[in-house]
């Protein structure tokens, strides 16, 4: 399969976090996307980097394993020092009706929260939220396969550039 690189061709590309726009794209496709989200097996590594739908973002995390209590899973959102500033969101679902907004706001700014361990089994997605013109909020990237993650792991992830 070659790479698409036109922008119809892009949008029947797989969307954030391993899910599809359509039934017969393949999880293959995920790599070709050119970053965007992050596919099945994420949380297994050290870290890593991914854009979004806005293509001047740049986000990059960490898994830290066994550093938070036992019984949860931990998410940071830091503002990094080369953003504009403006304030990021996450929206942390747990899978079962309820959901909390992680938001950090201010270059260096930072906020955590987290999830009982049991809760990100629940196949929920995590939702990257930040504001654009006239400050209106608009999701991102979504970012799913969050069953991966251990009790007691923390992810931290630092939007390094909008």
């Amino acid at each position: 399969m070659n790479q698409p690189t036109e922008p119809a061709a892009r949008s029947r590309l797989p969307i954030f976090g391993g899910l599809f726009k359509n039934d017969e794209e393949a999880p293959a496709v995920a790599a070709l996307r050119g970053g965007i989200g992050l596919g099945e097996g994420w949380a297994n590594l050290p870290g890593g980097s991914f854009s979004t739908e806005d293509d001047t973002d740049l986000i990059d995390y960490i898994v830290q394993k066994g550093v938070a209590s036992p019984a949860v899973v931990e998410f940071s959102l830091v503002i990094g020092h080369t953003t504009s500033g403006w304030a990021k969101a996450i929206i942390m679902p747990d899978g079962l009706g309820s959901q909390w907004a992680i938001v950090a706001q201010g270059r260096g700014g930072s906020a955590s929260n987290g999830l009982w361990a049991d809760q990100v089994k629940n196949g929920q997605v995590l939702t990257f939220r930040k504001p654009k013109a006239f400050g209106i909020w608009f999701d991102v990237v979504q970012i799913g396969f969050l069953g991966d993650l251990d009790p007691g792991d923390r992810v931290v992830f630092t939007w390094r550039h909008d």
